[in-house]
């Protein structure tokens, strides 16, 4: 019987890859947990660079399971609220990477799914694409971060529109709007979203990461806290090897041999 997420490692690039696609890749409880099993896992390995998401099948993930959702609407108010927190935490776990995440979108990103592919720092979309925050449409006001993701990225005017109507968003509005970095042809896909984790991989391991954690607090800290962050980041990398390596490689006129160190 096949995991419902499995994680691969090859060199310096990990691919996490949601696994029902009998269901459209709809998240469970089971998923969440080994999503947390993976983030643990990949933070443990200082070799890795760099995490590829993507779904199996004809989707990245259809949202919630319809079947957990109706589950759900037998459990009394308190536990449903207890559990939906648990729920969001494991799914969005993927935010403590230490490393750059980037979500390979095709066919749908609906619901969970999409706030799923919006914990991630980059999105790449192949042409097939679409997203929708459909929570109302189904009776649910968004979960999972869906409301913060989306505000921050198109501000409240767009993030209301799509939360309020529910709308699909097709691949290239996904551009327009910013929610996708890149837009490809399905065939295109995977050699891109690999590439673009490729690019990340060949930059000072020490210094991708500390520059992911000051992009992450600058979403919601004031600018004195990034400051402050960028500062300590800086001062880790100014004693480190990589820094001279990428100073002599730069003056060589050569491409620099990162370390991690």
């Amino acid at each position: 019987m096949s995991l419902p997420v499995v994680l691969d490692i090859s060199g310096v690039i990990a691919t996490l890859t949601l696994n029902r696609p009998d269901k459209l890749n709809a998240l469970t409880h089971e998923m969440g947990d080994m999503v947390v099993e993976a983030v643990r896992t990949i933070n443990a390995i200082p070799d890795i660079r760099a995490l590829v998401v993507k779904g199996a099948g004809r989707a990245f993930s259809a949202g919630g399971d319809l079947d957990w959702l109706l589950d759900n609407a037998r459990r009394t108010e308190a536990e449903n609220r207890e559990g939906m927190e648990a729920f969001y935490k494991k799914f969005l776990s993927l935010r403590d990477l230490n490393v750059p995440t980037i979500a390979m979108i095709h066919g749908r990103a609906t619901g969970a799914g999409f706030c799923f592919a919006l914990g991630c720092d980059l999105r790449v979309a192949s042409h097939d694409a679409i997203f929708s925050a459909n929570f109302v449409r189904v009776g649910l006001n968004p979960g999972m971060g869906g409301s913060y993701a989306l505000t921050r990225m198109l501000g409240p005017g767009l993030a209301s529109e799509l939360v309020l109507t529910g709308r699909e968003v097709f691949a290239d509005e996904a551009l327009t709007l910013g929610l996708v970095s890149r837009m490809v042809t399905p065939e295109e896909l995977e050699a891109t979203t690999f590439a673009l984790a490729g690019q990340i991989a060949a930059n000072a391991p020490l210094a991708v990461r500390h520059a992911k954690a000051s992009l992450r607090l600058a979403q919601t800290e004031t600018l004195d806290r990034v400051l402050a962050r960028e500062a300590h980041g800086q001062a880790v990398c100014f004693a480190s090897q990589d820094l001279i390596e990428g100073v002599e490689a730069a003056r060589s006129r050569r491409a620099p041999a990162f370390q991690g160190r």
